[in-house]
């Protein structure tokens, strides 16, 4: 009894040890190698086969003591299948002959044995299985250590699972920012151009529009001067013999009309250099 009690004082000090590890790896690669280190002082075992799947995504790790490989195949084998469908777990002795059957080799093996478990943490599907022979004896009193082994490595590996699912969404969230910010800065660029746009045909207007209204105030003075004399020259018609008209008031008419007629075409000249931007003088 007392050997007993310490070899499970012993174990779960080995496991804080293990459980204070895991909280400084940042990787599945050291917590495969962390856990490989450590699996020795918790229960024994030949070689041990932990097929995980979380958010659709399968891993494969094989222990053996002290090594570790992943696996890349990662389809179930029959008596995973099996252990999918009941989730009973299964205590097998094994045959040499079965080995294509199972993911360990057991030729080797003195009466081998197949221990097998599902668990299920979190969305987080786990099969177990453990490969023991007469050499080393896997004990069913080590079930509870297994069992919080599983949950302690199951919640590491989702923790590091979605902590690289955060970082490569931040990655892409960096990149959609990024992207954002340089559209902002075309549309920021494209406002300002049109803006100084805009401001340079407002001006532009409102300098035709003063050349303009120069222009209107001065000609109307221009106009007046010849029309004043053409209407003054009309009134005196009535009452001027044909004669007199004919030798003084037309010609004096003419003369009016054509300076009259000097004066619109001067006008209609400066507009259209006023609308072509030319310089009013």
């Amino acid at each position: 009894m007392h050997s007993q009690n310490l070899k499970y004082r012993l174990t779960y000090e080995a496991f804080s040890k293990y459980s204070s590890k895991l909280s400084t790896i940042n990787s599945i690669k050291e917590l495969a190698e962390v856990t490989s280190h450590s699996l020795k002082f918790f229960f024994t075992f030949k070689e041990m086969r932990i097929h995980i799947t979380k958010n659709g995504i399968s891993r494969v790790i094989l222990f053996k003591p002290k090594k570790y490989e992943f696996i890349n195949g990662i389809d179930l084998f029959p008596y995973e299948k099996e252990l999918s469908l009941t989730k009973v777990p299964i205590y097998r002795e094994l045959d040499a002959k079965l080995d294509m059957y199972l993911p360990f080799c057991v030729s080797k093996c003195s009466n081998p044995k197949l221990w097998s478990w599902y668990f299920d943490y979190s969305n987080a599907e786990i099969y177990l299985s453990l490969l023991s022979d007469d050499t080393e004896v896997f004990q069913i009193e080590d079930l509870d250590i297994l069992r919080l082994f599983v949950e302690t490595f199951s919640g590491k590996y989702q923790q590091l699972i979605l902590r690289r699912e955060l970082e490569k969404n931040n990655k892409n969230l960096r990149k959609a920012l990024k992207e954002i910010e340089k559209k902002n800065e075309e549309i920021n660029s494209i406002i300002s151009h049109q803006k100084e746009i805009i401001r340079k045909r407002t001006k532009s207007i409102k300098e035709k529009n003063n050349m303009l209204l120069e222009m209107i105030s001065v000609n109307s003075h221009n106009v007046r001067e010849p029309l004043t004399r053409i209407l003054g020259l009309l009134d005196t018609c009535d009452t001027t013999d044909c004669t007199e008209l004919v030798t003084v008031i037309l010609p004096y008419l003419k003369a009016s009309a054509q300076d009259l007629d000097t004066i619109i075409k001067a006008t209609i000249a400066k507009s259209y250099d006023v609308v072509n931007n030319k310089k009013f003088e």
